[in-house]
């Protein structure tokens, strides 16, 4: 006995019967599509709502503060100003700018033109 006419017998037999079954689906797909929906009429309700509406604009809420409108700028040298708490007038200790290399990151050096090497 033969493998090959059993396996083409078992696949024109899938074959047929995927057929027969989408044929199936569609024809009750359709079926149940004609029925169509059933609306059923549901008296008017009545719905107890309170109308409110917003103040007119320029008024304030009774608890809502009072924000500062105007601002006033002043001027001075930088010696008067406060410096941030971070800002120092030492340089950076770990420079700015590093070249990769195969011993690792190292600094960039200038050469005698003061360019970047």
């Amino acid at each position: 006995m033969e493998i090959i006419p059993i396996l083409a017998f078992i696949i024109l037999v899938s074959t047929i019967g995927t057929f027969i079954f989408a044929t199936a689906a569609y024809i009750l797909y359709k079926i149940r599509e004609s029925r169509g929906k059933i609306v059923h009429n549901q008296p008017n309700q009545v719905f107890q709502a309170e109308f409110v509406t917003p103040e007119p604009m320029g008024t304030t809420a009774p608890n809502q503060p009072e924000y500062q409108t105007s601002f006033r700028q002043t001027t001075g040298t930088a010696s008067e100003n406060p410096k941030p708490k971070n800002a120092t007038n030492a340089s950076p200790k770990e420079p700015r700018f590093m070249r990769y290399t195969a011993e690792g990151y190292v600094p960039v050096s200038k050469n005698e033109n003061g360019q970047n090497k």
